[in-house]
């Protein structure tokens, strides 16, 4: 069995297991041959394989992957500019293309950043991550910790359905068979006891048994919706810590300070902004924060039953989920459906979707 990463540029470098292997994002992917086992897993979810063989896009995610049971980790070293980032920089480069004078900058012009009150420089000093004017808009966390609240109940005590396999187990055992009991015992001799004038002496029966099945396609997407919420709170509250530390503000570093020179950066980073309008923000991105740290907690307890183990394994869902009976008569359930509806929903555009990379064009 082999792991291999293949550039864009169709290098190759084989991948090596139990060490840290270091790519970068989005450079191409990764290439698995000769595997014997039916599944492999990344970051937790199976991935069947299709002829021995399977690949994986390299994005802006590292990979903990276990493959014949050998473990290889990838870490990626650094991530793709958000559009965010990028749309600040394109904006930073407008500005300074449009004060070029002969191809140059006049010094005077860039001098004059450090003036106070002065309006000649069109050319922000700093770029500052806005995040937070979407981080407490786009996503309804309130609607998201409504729904939460119920998931606990369903992994503590999930739907289940009763699955009949056949098994061979002792005679004395066995309470329940079929006609393909007589027909296999017949063609297996080495579950024979003995041989009386009566007939045949089974030591061994293929019997038939029910099972509990809790693998059943709602307790699959409830799982498959715990893992891509949990990941998407958990990236959420790290931007929402960042961002609250970014306008974190002392009573002496108010906007409106006499003292406009020795704050003259921070009014480009908060240029739009009021004392007002930044502590809304705070207070928004405070009661948010608490949110998703409820619903984190919620998810933990899910992540840590007996049931989430067991699909641990499991395909995920993916695509738009079936209106099946327990989605929409389960009370419980029914919360997992309008979760997974809600974040299908969720607005994708964004006014950073026509921006270029920094320096295209």
């Amino acid at each position: 069995m082999t792991v291999t990463f293949v550039s864009k540029q169709n290098n190759k470098k084989e991948l090596l297991p139990d060490q840290t292997n270091y790519l970068l994002p989005f450079s191409g992917k990764i290439l698995i041959r000769d595997i014997s086992s039916p599944l492999v897993f990344v970051n937790g979810d199976a991935y069947p394989v299709e002829n021995r063989g399977k690949e994986f896009a390299v994005e802006d995610q590292s990979l903990e992957m276990a493959v014949d049971g050998i473990q290889y980790t990838v870490r990626i070293l650094c991530r793709e500019l958000s559009n965010e980032t990028k749309f600040d920089y394109n904006v930073l480069l407008t500005a300074f293309q449009n004060n070029l004078v002969n191809g140059s900058l006049d010094e005077e012009i860039l001098f004059s950043a450090f003036e106070e009150d002065d309006e000649i420089l069109r050319i922000s000093l700093c770029t500052f991550n806005r995040k937070f004017e979407s981080i407490t808009r786009e996503l309804d966390v309130e609607s998201i910790a409504e729904c939460v609240e119920k998931f606990p109940h369903i992994f503590q005590k999930p739907k289940q359905h009763l699955k009949q396999v056949n098994e061979v187990r002792p005679a004395a055992v066995v309470s329940r068979i079929g006609q393909e009991s007589i027909s296999h015992l017949a063609s297996h001799s080495e579950h024979w006891k003995g041989i009386k004038v009566s007939g045949l002496v089974p030591e061994r029966l293929l019997a038939r048994i029910l099972e509990d099945d809790y693998a059943i396609y709602e307790n699959r997407a409830v799982k498959t919706l715990v893992d891509k919420l949990y990941k998407e709170m958990k990236a959420l509250n790290n931007e929402n810590i960042d961002c609250s530390m970014q306008m974190d503000m002392d009573d002496g570093l108010s906007l409106s300070s006499e003292q406009k020179s020795y704050f003259h950066a921070r009014e480009l980073l908060m240029r739009g902004m009021n004392d007002d309008s930044i502590m809304l923000n705070q207070m928004l991105l405070d009661d948010q924060r608490k949110t998703i740290e409820h619903i984190l907690e919620k998810l933990g307890q899910c992540r840590s039953t007996p049931l989430y183990r067991t699909l641990k394994r499991q395909k995920p869902v993916t695509g738009r989920l079936k209106r099946t009976n327990i989605f929409m008569m389960d009370k419980y359930y029914k919360e997992a459906y309008r979760l997974w509806e809600l974040l299908s929903q969720k607005q994708e555009f964004s006014v950073y979707d026509e921006i270029q990379d920094i320096g295209a064009g």
